[in-house]
C-alpha cells in the first residue's frame, strides 16, 4: 500500500513548524468547540494527532486510488 503522506518525510517537516501551534490555535478557535463537540481537539497536541491521522488517511487514498487512476483520468478527460 503506498501512502503519500507517510511516504513523504517533508510533509511532516510542515506539521513541525515552531508556527504551527498558533496556527492551529487559530484554525481550532482556541479549542473553543471542546465544551461542544466530544470530537472537537481539548488542546494542540489532541488537534495534531487528529490531523496527522487524517493526513495518513488521505494520504493512502492518494496512493493507492488516484495515483494509479491519474495517467488514465488525464488521458480520457
Amino acid at each position: 500500500m503506498a501512502n503519500f503522506y507517510t511516504d513523504t518525510p517533508q510533509f511532516r517537516h510542515y506539521l513541525n513548524h515552531p508556527l504551527m501551534k498558533r496556527i492551529v490555535e487559530l484554525k481550532e478557535r482556541n479549542y473553543a468547540d471542546k465544551y461542544t463537540y466530544d470530537y472537537a481537539p481539548m488542546d494542540f497536541e489532541d488537534a495534531m494527532d487528529s490531523y496527522d491521522k487524517i493526513l495518513e488517511v488521505v494520504g493512502e487514498i492518494c496512493g493507492d486510488i488516484i495515483e494509479p487512476n491519474a495517467e488514465t483520468v488525464d488521458h480520457s478527460g
